[in-house]
């Protein structure tokens, strides 16, 4: 028995079928999809395509008015699930065919109510009004961004929302009005999805300057008061670099001290924006002396970066001057601004990439010390050292272990030989399944056998994240 998608594609495309009629073929492959309450169809690409591609075929054969008679149907209907939404798709690729009616539906008066009324599915809400949207099947023509725009005031942020992605797809200059007043809505997925709608347009090419320039000041406003103020940050810089760089720099936005100063400065560093050193090296300053729990230290590592990055010498030697501070959280900020310096800001990003290509043993032993002691002294910072021995990686514990002492980190090292002993006379086991069964019976026995042990790791000065940025440091070359 042949698949019942590969039989409806047969069925709908006429093979063997020569005396069913367009409307018997659209009846009975209107009922197979229907009855197909499977996630397959939603989630199996192959299965969905064949559903779709068999239901366009349908749809083409179609006059004008039924078409649009079709679609009235179905964006003001309710079918299940699986069906709305390969009729949703199908009929997306009939743009822009469908346009001129999904206009005339948008401007009907007579149905907006019911356009606004959401319907409740699986604990979803799907409204009428995001089936119409969906069925442009990509941006919408200009002409329909005036009868959008009105559904960014209606009552429900769901529909403010989605009209807001769908205008921002657009990316005319004619979405600037809409699109700000999605901007300053006080529902934070409204705003959202307009920056969706926006970020789009500008992969796919289609944002005009006009909407970029008018847009602007949108984002700096979204970045003052803190309200989705990351995606305002990317978008901002994309507007206007030039713009966006000295915005992003001064003190209305770095004033504040939290993660989105932080943040502004690491997307400057991504992108490779100009520092003007001066300035930074005062807030590293003022940083230092205060207090540097989160996000003050995430904070300052940024600043750090941007001194690094701004090719000064005095701010190559002011991060210098603090490799050496007695405060570990200001001599690794100088660590990482350091390596920003050398070019390395990007540091593990690169070796996991070389790791990924080349595999760990392929690389220089210099690179594999560096892995070896940062992947342990993450693990131990973020969780603990028992969760690194858990870890399939902990196999390098040897590697780890030879380099923390090749960096000087004596306690480190002896906190780590004490966790060894834990394990017996040799150790923690280089087979994984056998030594997370010894890993159970050594907390079975005390639960808090390794307590002390993380914490004399931690404890110890240099850290090991400041001992291995020097050990780059010392042949930035071999890291390149």
């Amino acid at each position: 028995m042949k698949h019942p998608m590969v039989w409806l594609v047969t069925v709908l495309m006429g093979v063997g079928t020569a005396t069913l009629g367009v409307v018997e073929k659209d009846r009975i492959g209107a009922a197979i999809l229907a009855a197909r309450e499977q996630p397959a169809v939603m989630t199996d690409p192959a299965q969905a395509e064949e559903a779709i591609s068999a239901r366009v075929i349908v749809l083409r054969g179609k006059s004008d008015d039924e078409l649009a008679e079709i679609l009235r149907d179905h964006v003001l209907g309710d079918r299940n699930e699986i069906t709305e939404w390969v009729e949703s798709q199908a009929l997306g690729r009939l743009a822009p065919r469908t346009h001129p009616m999904l206009l005339e539906l948008l401007r009907d008066v007579d149905v907006r109510d019911e356009l606004l009324r959401p319907t409740e599915r699986g604990g979803r809400r799907r409204g009428r009004f995001s089936k119409l949207c969906e069925a442009f099947g990509g941006p919408p023509p200009e002409e329909a961004i005036a009868p959008l725009s009105d559904f960014t005031e209606a009552d429900s942020p769901w529909v403010r929302a989605v009209a807001a992605a769908t205008i921002g797809r657009s990316g005319k200059p004619s979405i600037v009005a809409p699109l700000e007043r999605a901007f300053r809505d006080e529902n934070e997925n409204v705003r959202a999805f307009a920056f969706s709608g926006i970020m789009r347009a500008q992969r796919e090419g289609r944002l005009t300057p006009g909407a970029a320039s008018g847009l602007y000041d949108s984002m700096e406003r979204l970045v003052r008061e803190r309200l989705n103020a990351e995606p305002a940050i990317e978008v901002a810089l994309q507007f206007d670099r030039e713009r966006a760089a000295k915005f992003l720099q001064s003190d209305e936005v770095l004033g504040p001290r939290d993660e989105i100063a932080a943040f502004a400065l690491e997307v400057l560093l991504r992108e490779k924006v100009a520092f003007e050193a001066n300035h930074l090296m005062k807030l590293f300053s003022d940083l230092a002396e205060g207090n540097l729990d989160y996000p003050t230290d995430r904070l300052l590592v940024a600043v750090a970066g941007a001194i690094g990055s701004s090719n000064d010498g005095t701010g190559r030697a002011f991060l210098e001057e603090r490799l050496s501070s007695n405060i570990e959280t200001v001599s690794h900020a100088a660590s990482e601004g350091l390596l920003a310096a050398q070019g390395l800001a990007d540091l593990d990003d690169r070796l996991r990439e070389r790791i990924r290509k080349e595999g760990f043993e392929s690389l220089p032993e210099r690179v594999q010390i560096y892995l070896a002691v940062t992947e342990l002294d993450h693990q131990v910072r973020e969780s603990s050292l028992a969760e690194y021995l858990y870890k399939d990686e902990s196999d390098r514990l040897a590697a780890a272990l030879r380099g923390l002492e090749v960096l000087g980190a004596a306690r480190q090292a002896a906190a780590l030989r004490e966790a060894s002993t834990l394990f017996g006379e040799r150790g923690p086991s280089n087979v994984v399944e056998a030594r997370r069964n010894q890993l159970g019976r050594i907390f079975g026995k005390d639960p808090n056998a390794f307590e002390q042990i993380d914490a004399q790791f931690l404890a110890a000065t240099p850290s090991v994240r400041v001992l291995a940025a020097r050990y780059v440091l010392a042949e930035p070359e071999a890291f390149r």
